[in-house]
């Protein structure tokens, strides 16, 4: 999808901050450091917001913060929150920026959802807030509600989500994890067919 927008507008820096998140997900740092600098040319050309700088930069600020020393990785960590909450200030109603401060609630800069815990909780529910309907910050919820044991506010998360991206095979595999926990064995494995059945259908669809 990042790459189809650069096709239409080679100059959009946050597809290039897109792809930079991507690619240091699936672990192909080169890439991530290459579409980073990439956005980081079109920050310096004057070629985005105020607000996309700040994001552009807090990227990059988590790309080095991965590849820090052990030593340094505490301090790097604080560096990225104080980052985050100084993005959150230009626009507090900004949904994306209390989902980004929940993912660095974390122990690790890179966290991005599964190890959260109850700090991570108040900013997704500050996300929801300001967006109901984020299905990220209900992703999100239902990782750091299973790491508390709070299984039904985990499944009630997982529904909203598995409900809001219909044909997206990881949201429906979420729901269907959290509902062996409540004994409802029966309707998990629906899930976990209706799962596969998608994942299947993207991939024969090329």
């Amino acid at each position: 999808s990042f790459h189809e927008a650069l096709g239409h507008d080679p100059q959009l820096a946050m597809a290039h901050l897109g792809l930079a998140k991507a690619y240091t997900g699936a672990t192909a740092y080169k890439d991530a450091f290459f579409h980073h600098k990439q956005a980081a040319e079109l920050v310096a050309q004057g070629n985005v917001t105020e607000k996309e700088a700040k994001w552009i930069a807090l990227g990059q600020q988590q790309l080095d913060g991965v590849f820090a020393s052990p030593q340094e990785r505490t301090k790097r960590l604080q560096e990225y929150r104080q980052g985050i909450d100084e993005l959150i200030v230009l626009d507090p109603d900004d949904a994306h920026a209390w989902v980004l401060r929940g993912n660095a609630s974390e122990r690790s800069v890179s966290g991005r959802g599964q190890g959260g815990r109850v700090a991570s909780v108040a900013y997704y529910d500050a996300a929801l807030q300001r967006d109901p309907e984020h299905f990220g910050a209900h992703h999100y919820l239902v990782h750091s509600y299973e790491s508390l044991g709070l299984y039904d506010k985990a499944a009630e998360h997982a529904k909203r989500y598995a409900d809001a991206v219909l044909r997206v095979p990881h949201a429906q595999h979420m729901y269907a994890h959290v509902l062996p926990r409540l004994g409802k064995w029966t309707e998990a494995l629906e899930q976990l067919e209706k799962a596969d059945r998608l994942q299947r259908e993207y991939f024969a669809a090329g």
